[in-house]
């Protein structure tokens, strides 16, 4: 199965060494004790990092189609489970507009599609992002251009156009 379908595991922190914690030490520390702790082959490899270029790598990494990156700061001590504001993910967003199709009965959700040579294709279902003043306006719009329903969703004509905001994962 590794031959067909190899698996990398990239490890970008270290938090026990030598049976002892280390979350309580720097960052630039526990990378040190990584370095030492793991041998690199070719299914284990450590994150790289950078110091000083953060602007010159987050351009990389949007040419190349990524997410984007995290920065850190060197002294940041390891809290599992709690957000940091020492550890920032910095994304590249995109927009494009896109057309509701639908909607989800159960839970707050949007079908969309987008328009590619003068036809739809879905885009899936946006569930983030919609305030309470827009989905009260949409759902009153969305009763008088209702095509069908089947178990799940409502289908409306395509009519309603919006911009959104995505980042690629």
């Amino acid at each position: 199965m590794a031959r067909s379908l190899p698996v990398q595991y990239v490890v970008f922190d270290i938090l026990m060494h030598r049976g002892e914690p280390v979350m309580d030490r720097p960052l630039m520390e526990r990378k040190a004790l990584l370095e030492e702790a793991l041998q690199e082959d070719e299914v284990f490899s450590r994150i790289r990092h950078i110091e000083e270029n953060g602007t010159g790598l987050f351009r990389a990494t949007g040419e190349a189609g990524l997410e984007g990156i995290v920065m850190k700061r060197k002294d940041s001590l390891y809290h599992p489970g709690k957000r940091s504001w020492a550890w920032q993910k910095v994304i590249h967003w995109h927009e494009t507009e896109v057309i509701i199709t639908g909607y989800r009965k159960e839970e707050p959700g949007w079908l969309i599609a987008v328009e590619e040579d003068g036809r739809l294709r879905p885009g899936g279902v946006m569930e983030l992002g919609i305030g309470p003043r827009e989905r009260k306006a949409f759902y009153q719009v969305a009763q008088r251009i209702k095509i069908r329903e089947d178990r799940k969703f409502v289908h409306v004509e395509p009519k309603i156009h919006c911009r959104v905001k995505y980042k690629i994962s």
